[in-house]
C-alpha cells in the first residue's frame, strides 16, 4: 500500500466514524438512525447495514430487532401472458381457514357425514 492509498483509507475511516456519530445522535434524538444512514450517497448497502448494527449496539447494547439494510427487496416480474387463463383460488369460508378453532372435518363428523 502506498502513501496515497494509506491517506485515502484514513480519510474513509474518519468519514465512517463521523457517520457513526451522526447516526448515534439521531437514534437518541428520534429513536431511529435510518434517516441519517440513508442520507449519505458514499455508503454501500452493506456498509449501511454494518453502520445500523453498530448504532444499535452502542445505543441499546444489543443488535436491532430488524435491520432494514439487510433485507433484500425481491421484485418478481411475471409476463402478462403466463398468467392468463389461470384462476385465482377462492378464499376459505370463515371458520374453516387457517387459525380456526376447530378443524374443518369436525363439523362434518358432528353432522354424521
Amino acid at each position: 500500500m502506498n502513501a496515497v492509498d494509506s491517506v485515502q483509507q484514513v480519510n474513509r475511516d474518519i468519514l465512517l466514524q463521523k457517520h457513526l456519530e451522526d447516526a448515534i445522535e439521531e437514534h437518541r434524538r428520534a429513536g431511529s438512525p435510518v434517516r441519517v444512514i440513508d442520507t449519505p450517497d458514499d455508503l454501500t448497502r452493506e456498509e449501511k447495514a454494518v453502520l445500523y448494527d453498530k448504532v444499535c449496539m452502542r445505543v441499546k447494547g444489543r443488535p436491532g430487532k430488524s435491520n432494514p439494510y439487510k433485507t433484500m427487496e425481491v421484485i418478481c416480474h411475471v409476463p402478462r401472458d403466463t398468467h392468463e387463463g389461470t384462476e385465482i383460488p377462492p378464499l376459505p369460508e370463515p371458520g374453516r381457514g387457517r387459525g380456526s378453532a376447530k378443524p374443518a372435518d369436525a363439523e362434518d363428523d358432528a353432522a354424521g357425514l
